[in-house]
C-alpha cells in the first residue's frame, strides 16, 4: 500500500533503456532502441547513463537533470559487482523486475510496459529487519479469502513488498485477483472491472472484533490510508488488520467474537491505493501509527512474496453451514449497502 520513504528513488513514465541496440517504433511514430531486459542490469552496472537519460520523457528530464541521474546511480552501483534478478511479475501487459546486488545490500527495480518501455525505476537500499524476519506470529493464520488470488506486495525486502520500510506494515500482504496476468476486465470500467472488488474476505483467525470502520466510500482517498477495515484480537496479544473492504459491506460489529473463515466482508477500493486490493497484516497492537508489524505464520508453511499464486488449502474452506450463513448477512447487508452507495 506504501510507496517507499526515505530512499533513494527515481520515477519515470516511458523511461527507457537501452543494449543491445534494436530499433523499435513508437506510438508516434518516432524511434528508440529497444533493450532487451535481460541484460538490463549489466547495461546499468557499466553506466552507460547518458544513453539511458538521453532516451527518458520530457517529464523525466523535467523532473530529474542529467547530472542528478547521474549521481545517483554512479553511487548507487559502488562496490557492485553483480545484480541477480530476485522477483519477475507479469501484470496488466507490464513486466516488473526486481535485482539485488550480490552484497544484498541494494535492490534495482524496474517495470517495462509490453512496448518494452520502463514505466518505473526505483533504486532502494536494502537495510534488513534481521531480529523482525526470524520472528513469526504464535499463532498460525488462514489465508483470508477462499480461492486465488495474487500477491501484489508481500516479502522481506522493499524490493518485493513496498511496506517493509515502514514498522508499522513491515510485514503486510497485498492481495488481488487475476485472470490471465491481468487483475482488471478490460471491456468493463469502474470498480466492478476489477477482479478482487466484491470478493468475499474471511476471518484469518478466531478473534474479537476490536475496531470497523465502514463508511469510507470505494474511491482512492490519501486521507484514510487503511480505508473500511476491520482489526481482529486474537489470543497472545495478536491483532490482524483486514483493509480496503467495500463500503458498507462489512458484516461484523465491535465486539462480535467470530470464528475463523466467518464472513467479514468484501474486498474493495477504499482508502490510499492504486486499484482494488486487500490489506492483511498482523501486528502487536490495534494502534495502527504504533503497531509492530509481525511475520504471519500461514497455514501450510506458506512464506508467499510478490507474483506469488496463493490458494487456501481445500480443508479450509468454508461448509455449507458457514456459506448459508453468509448468505443471511449478505441479504441482511444489501438495503443498507444499496443506500450507502445512493446517498454518498
Amino acid at each position: 500500500m506504501l510507496s517507499p520513504s526515505g530512499l533513494s528513488f527515481l520515477y519515470a513514465r516511458n523511461f527507457m533503456f537501452l543494449t543491445p541496440y534494436t530499433i523499435g517504433t513508437t506510438s508516434k511514430g518516432g524511434t528508440y532502441m529497444q533493450l532487451d531486459v535481460r541484460t538490463f542490469p549489466k547495461s546499468f552496472l557499466d553506466g552507460q547513463f547518458d544513453s539511458i537519460y538521453s532516451q527518458t520523457t520530457d517529464s523525466f528530464k523535467q523532473q530529474t537533470s542529467l547530472d542528478t541521474f547521474y549521481r545517483l546511480a554512479t553511487s548507487f552501483n559502488e562496490g557492485v559487482r553483480r545484480y541477480r534478478v530476485i522477483n519477475d511479475m507479469k501484470l496488466n501487459g507490464s513486466r516488473h523486475l526486481v535485482w539485488m546486488d550480490d552484497r544484498k545490500e541494494r535492490m534495482l527495480s524496474v517495470t517495462f510496459n509490453q512496448d518494452e518501455l520502463i514505466e518505473e525505476l526505483l533504486m532502494t537500499p536494502h537495510q534488513p529487519d534481521s531480529r523482525g524476519d526470524r520472528r513469526f506470529t504464535k499463532h498460525t493464520y488462514h489465508l483470508p479469502f477462499t480461492d486465488d488470488w495474487l500477491v501484489l506486495s508481500g516479502g522481506t525486502h522493499p524490493g518485493e513488498n513496498r511496506h517493509y520500510p515502514e514498522r508499522s506494515q513491515r510485514y503486510a500482504y497485498d492481495f488481488i485477483k487475476v485472470n490471465n496476468n491481468w487483475s482488471y476486465n478490460k471491456s468493463k470500467s469502474g470498480n466492478h472491472s476489477f477482479y478482487a472488488f466484491g470478493e468475499r474476505v474471511i476471518t484469518p483467525l478466531d478473534g474479537t472484533v476490536v475496531v470497523v470502520v465502514d463508511d469510507v466510500p470505494d474511491v482512492p482517498d490519501s486521507n484514510h490510508p487503511f480505508g473500511n477495515h476491520v482489526i481482529l484480537e486474537h489470543a497472545g496479544g495478536e491483532y490482524s488488520l483486514l483493509a480496503h473492504l467495500e463500503a458498507g459491506s462489512i458484516a461484523v460489529n465491535v465486539g462480535d467474537r467470530l470464528k475463523t473463515r466467518q464472513l467479514i466482508g468484501r474486498c474493495g477500493n477504499s482508502g490510499d491505493l492504486s486499484e482494488p486490493h486487500l490489506h492483511f497484516q498482523v501486528m502487536d497492537s490495534p494502534n495502527l501509527a504504533s503497531a509492530t508489524s509481525i511475520r504471519i505464520r500461514l497455514k501450510g508453511r506458506k512464506k508467499p512474496v510478490r507474483g506469488h499464486i496463493v490458494r487456501p488449502k481445500l480443508s479450509n474452506l468454508p461448509n455449507r453451514t458457514d456459506l448459508a450463513a453468509d448468505f443471511l448477512f449478505e441479504l441482511a447487508l444489501a438495503v443498507p449497502r444499496l443506500l450507502f452507495n445512493f446517498w454518498r
